[in-house]
Parts: structure tokens; C-alpha cells; sequence
């Protein structure tokens, strides 16, 4: 009998109503592993304990003896999971999958091995880039030693990892500039305390204090800063009695 439907059986097409319903459930139980990852990663803006968060459950939805994350902003690879991987991005192969990946912005799936590559220890390979806002932050890594170990549909599942991790590491990454920033921002404010003292004793400030007009281009900078992570377009501050508004 053919593969088809209508050239089946009853025996037959009970056995694959059986199939299907078990291949369905089985997606459905991943794709729900998911969803309590985003949950997990997405409650906090810490980048280590974001990965730690994947490394531990991604077990739930994929069979591998290695994982680990490859980061643009670190230039550096993280192993989660398996043996570490000491690998500067810089050095790896060009025609190897992890640079395809950063390249091309396609997963690479690798059935029987690439020797050269920084997991050539591993016959079979997920290589899938953490891409948001058309920007390739890195890689997400999974890697078996046995030959062909994964399919096309680990592939979609690494795939919807991937978006979550990709958002959960932007926003982290948005999160530790945004601090850094409002750091430099409260030395400015103080040497804007310190004018406007001295312009109200009319008397010379101390050296290195920035003038108006430095100052002025000094919170024109830092603005541009903050809109860029999506904060209002106008700066109000006031800082002894000195009010300074800016629009753009």
C-alpha cells in the first residue's frame, strides 16, 4: 500500500492518527517550554542570569551535549552547557557555521561534523543567529556527538528560542547603557550645580567646570542618548534654580 491517506487501511490510518497526535503533542509540550523560557529570561535584565536561565532549561526542548551562546558585545562565546569553549569571535574560521551564521543571518544545521570548526567535536550542530531590529547580536549554539541528531523541527524550535533570547539580551544590554549613561549625565548635573553657583557670586569657577555653552552640548549628547532607547524627546532639568530645556 502507498504512503497516502486514501491508499491506506483502517489499521493503517489509525497508526497514523496515532503518529500525528503524538508528533502534535510533542510540539506543543516544546513550543509551551518555550513560552516558560521567555517567562524566565524575561524577568530580569541581567545578562549572565539570563543565560544561565537558558542553558538550564533548554533541555526541555532539545537533546545536546553542548550549548552555548557567541555574543557580538563580548566578543566572546559562553559555554552553558558541556564542556567549555574558549572562543574569541575575532578568530574563529570565516567558513565555519558560526561565522556563516553571523554572516548570512541563516541557521546552519550541521548533520556529519565540520572539521576546523570550534565544535568539531560534535557530529551534529545547531547554529542558529540571535538576530532583533535586523542586527545579529551572535549565536546560539547546540551541538551532539551523534551524526544527524536533529531535524528540520529542532531547528524551528532553536529558531523560536532565538527570538526570545535575542529581545531578553537587547533589553539587558539597553538596560546597562542606560545606567551608564544616567551615571556621566549625574557628573554633568554637579558641574551644572557648581555654574550656577558661581555665576550667582559672579565669580570665576573652578578649572575644568564646563561653561554654559560646553554644558550645553554636554546634555544635547547625552538627550540623543536617550531617545535612541526610546525616552521623551525634551530634557527638563533643574539644578539650583537652573532651568535648561532642550527640544529636538
Amino acid at each position: 500500500m502507498g504512503d497516502r491517506l486514501e491508499d491506506q487501511d483502517r489499521e493503517q490510518l489509525l497508526l497514523t492518527a496515532r503518529r500525528l497526535l503524538a508528533e502534535a503533542q510533542a510540539l506543543s509540550i516544546r513550543i509551551s517550554a518555550v513560552n516558560e523560557i521567555a517567562t524566565a529570561i524575561n524577568r530580569t535584565l541581567d545578562l549572565n542570569q539570563i543565560l544561565r536561565v537558558v542553558g538550564k532549561q533548554s533541555k526541555w526542548l532539545l537533546d545536546f551535549q553542548h550549548c552555548s551562546v557567541c555574543l557580538h558585545s563580548t566578543n566572546n562565546c559562553t559555554t552553558l552547557f558541556g564542556p567549555p569553549i574558549n572562543a574569541d569571535i575575532s578568530t574563529l574560521p570565516e567558513n565555519g557555521p558560526i561565522k556563516k551564521a553571523f554572516k548570512t543571518k541563516q541557521p546552519q544545521l550541521i548533520q556529519d561534523g565540520f572539521p576546523g570548526s570550534v565544535l568539531s567535536a560534535y557530529n551534529s550542530q545547531i547554529i542558529i543567529p540571535l538576530e532583533i531590529e535586523n542586527k545579529v547580536l551572535g549565536t546560539i549554539n547546540f551541538a551532539a556527538t551523534k551524526p544527524r541528531a536533529y531535524t528540520q523541527e529542532d531547528l524551528r524550535i532553536g529558531y523560536l528560542l532565538a527570538l526570545q533570547l535575542s529581545a531578553a539580551i537587547r533589553n539587558a544590554e539597553r538596560f546597562k547603557e542606560v545606567n551608564r549613561l544616567y551615571l556621566e549625565l549625574e557628573t554633568v548635573l554637579e558641574q551644572l550645580s557648581l555654574l550656577s553657583t558661581y555665576e550667582k557670586t559672579q565669580s570665576p569657577p573652578p578649572t575644568g567646570t564646563l561653561n554654559r555653552s560646553k554644558w550645553t552640548n554636554e546634555l544635547k549628547h547625552y538627550t540623543t542618548r536617550f531617545i535612541s532607547f526610546g525616552f521623551s524627546r525634551s530634557l527638563s532639568l533643574v539644578a539650583n534654580h537652573f532651568l535648561v530645556r532642550i527640544f529636538y
